[in-house]
């Protein structure tokens, strides 16, 4: 079921949920950009555990908030086939994250999430990380772009790397990353075993920790495709970058 762009506002979320309840054979659910606020995500999660056969959740570009967050948290566990949620873009933030995070760590059917651009600063990035610690999550597409968590939020960032590690697809572009917590997060990437495709472009990554960086990540024997675009690394330090990767133009964008 699609009804995403249709400016539902709270009240047309509650009269589409009213009508929803006992519908068992949902599989895909997408509200995307309607105006729902965090009073509607509480309807609307509400309704969540009657489907009990749904596998793709797509909430973004809503207004959820903590309250919001809160709501959805409750829900999860209660949706044994969910395998994707995408909450892009529904500033959480940090108030929003620990308990979404610890209702995450326990969907072990969740194999992709999307928390791009959901306003979370250096606490709900350590949040994220406590909460996904020790759980045995099967998330492989991970999408934390465009939450500008910090110079010291930079260095939780491998807490949550760490924290998944089925790990395929990563996104942590515009995060402000520096060089010394890029440094921790290339470590971190090291030692991924299933790693695919990364991206990291848009921080602020410079010549200085490129090289340092190039030998954590030419230790992940799975990557095929890594850009690190819109850094500070200037071009003499691209051509080295791919030097130490043994990568070339195609598979490494610097």
């Amino acid at each position: 079921l699609d009804v995403g762009n249709n400016e539902l506002f709270n009240a047309g979320i509650v009269a589409l949920c009213s009508g929803l309840r006992g519908c068992d054979a949902l599989e895909h659910f997408d509200v995307r950009q309607n105006k729902i606020d965090g009073e509607g995500f509480e309807a609307f999660c509400a309704t969540l555990p009657f489907c009990t056969r749904l596998a793709c959740l797509r909430v973004h570009e809503n207004e959820a908030g903590a309250q919001g967050a809160t709501a959805l948290a409750a829900a999860i566990p209660l949706l044994p086939k969910l395998t994707t949620l995408d909450m892009a873009q529904t500033r959480i933030r940090d108030e929003g994250v620990p308990v979404l995070a610890k209702s995450v760590a326990q969907c072990t059917t969740l194999t992709r999430l999307d928390l791009q651009n959901c306003k979370i600063e250096e606490q709900g990035i350590t949040s994220l990380g406590q909460g996904l610690q020790g759980s045995k999550n099967k998330i492989q597409h991970l999408d934390l772009s465009d939450n500008h968590v910090g110079i010291q939020g930079g260095f939780r960032v491998p807490d949550v790397i760490r924290s998944c590690p089925c790990l395929t697809w990563l996104d942590i572009s515009s995060m402000i990353l520096t060089d010394g917590g890029a440094v921790f997060v290339a470590q971190a990437l090291a030692e991924q075993k299933h790693l695919r495709t990364l991206t990291m472009k848009s921080n602020d990554i410079s010549d200085a920790t490129a090289p340092i960086i190039a030998v954590f990540l030419k230790e992940i024997g799975t990557l095929q495709q890594l850009d690190m675009r819109f850094n500070a690394i200037e071009h003499p330090g691209s051509l080295s970058f791919r030097r130490d990767t043994h990568w070339d133009s195609r598979q490494c964008l610097v």
